[in-house]
């Protein structure tokens, strides 16, 4: 987990998760950035390492 967060924000990215785990909770707000899909990849593989299921 910790090596995801140091990808992105914390909010965007802890966002950007929650999302793919399926909890709509929306984009982060400015001035934080969105996340790009090579992170996206990243935060997928340490959904699937936790046995979190995902959407995409």
């Amino acid at each position: 987990m910790r090596a995801v967060l140091k990808l992105g924000t914390v909010p965007s990215v802890i966002k950007r998760a929650v999302s793919l785990a399926g909890i709509n909770v929306g984009p982060a707000r400015y001035p934080v950035a969105d996340i790009s899909e090579n992170i996206d990849k990243e935060i997928v593989k340490m959904l699937d390492s936790y046995g979190i299921k995902h959407v995409g």
